[in-house]
């Protein structure tokens, strides 16, 4: 039992993960299957948790976890606290974490950004109505159909549990700053970003975020539809070296992040 209570712990905070960020950046995707013999199990459908009575875990409560045997209070408070972070997963990451067959990571920001305010209304579209999505066509709409229709008595399960299946404001189009220097471009961000100002570490979708309200439009390879590259540091050569067959221009971050603050987006 202890050793099965273990990897509950490390399930709790793959919910936890699932919600602080992109799942690429944090889990990979989690497969149907049932994991033990015990009866607990984690679906990708979901990224829930049940017991072997098929309660979610998403549900249990301080009192419910002590009442299994080699769990104390320490472990409860901690596997509640990963519990509630689990609660604002948000449309576009419960998207990432069903593992919808030829669905990308992409297709999801793209569901985001085209007006789908739920995980429910894109259950509720049809693949006519899917496919009017950028870069979404039949085979992709069909796949998020059928997917969705057999999850809709988990998700009104976890809706009824508090978890937030409603697109986030990050996941919205960016307001496009004035005079927008990137305008117009298509912009590939590669290697460590770090603000100037502070030294920090940036997190690439931060930064992607930010040449966005500068009027770029990012993408995640280079391409012949690239126009810039933009480099922080420890970038692989591989990738300059394609850029520059392609005719693409390379930036250096510090020129990049001049531009951003400059139309006071940074």
């Amino acid at each position: 039992m202890r050793a099965h209570l273990t990897r509950l712990a490390l399930l709790i905070t793959v919910l936890a993960a699932i919600a602080a960020g992109p799942v690429a950046q944090t889990q990979p995707p989690v497969k149907d299957n049932r994991l033990f013999q015990s009866g607990i199990e984690i679906t990708s459908i979901t990224a829930t948790v049940t017991d072997r009575e098929g309660h979610p875990v998403i549900g249990l409560t301080r009192d419910a976890l002590l009442a299994f045997e080699g769990i104390a209070e320490i472990s409860a408070d901690r596997m509640i606290e990963s519990i509630e972070r689990s609660r604002p997963v948000g449309l576009r990451r419960a998207l990432i974490g069903l593992a919808i067959p030829m669905a990308s990571e992409a297709t999801a920001a793209r569901l985001c950004r085209a007006g789908y305010a739920t995980l429910e209304q894109v259950a509720d579209a049809d693949e006519d109505e899917l496919q009017q999505v950028e870069d979404i066509g039949p085979k992709v709409a069909a796949s998020l159909h059928a997917h969705l229709e057999r999850a809709r008595d988990e998700i009104a399960r976890l809706r009824e549990r508090g978890v937030d299946l409603d697109v986030r404001d990050e996941d919205l189009p960016p307001k496009v700053a004035a005079d927008a220097p990137l305008a117009g471009k298509t912009v590939v961000v590669t290697g460590t970003i770090a603000d100037p100002r502070s030294g920090e570490k940036v997190g690439r979708p931060a930064f992607q975020r930010l040449c966005e309200r500068a009027g770029a439009t990012t993408a995640s390879s280079v391409s012949a539809n690239t126009d810039m590259l933009i480099c922080g540091d420890n970038v692989g050569a591989s990738k300059t070296a394609k850029a520059e067959k392609l005719g693409v221009q390379i930036v250096d971050q510090g020129e990049a992040w001049q531009l951003l603050i400059g139309a006071g987006v940074a």
